[in-house]
């Protein structure tokens, strides 16, 4: 398990990346919620990007489902995350 991780993160491909938030967002985030002296490993940040870039496409699916099952037009963002 020691080198599964990284060997997993060399093989994501431009359009694998292209799904991801930036991981300088991520990592910058991360730093906020951590004391000024805390350090970041690169694979906490990439691991931290995957799930936050997961949950974010499946609550934008989630939205557009409930979305065009009450037949309504999107037209913003607002309108696409609103309540």
């Amino acid at each position: 398990m020691v080198g599964s991780s990284s060997n997993s993160n060399s093989k994501r491909d431009a359009a694998s990346n292209d799904r991801f938030l930036p991981i300088a967002n991520v990592s910058r985030i991360m730093k906020r919620a951590l004391p000024i002296n805390a350090k970041i490993s690169k694979e906490a940040k990439e691991t931290i990007q995957e799930c936050v870039s997961e949950y974010v496409s499946f609550i934008s699916v989630k939205r557009l489902k409930s979305v065009t099952v009450r037949n309504v037009k999107l037209s913003t963002g607002m309108t696409f995350f609103g309540p």
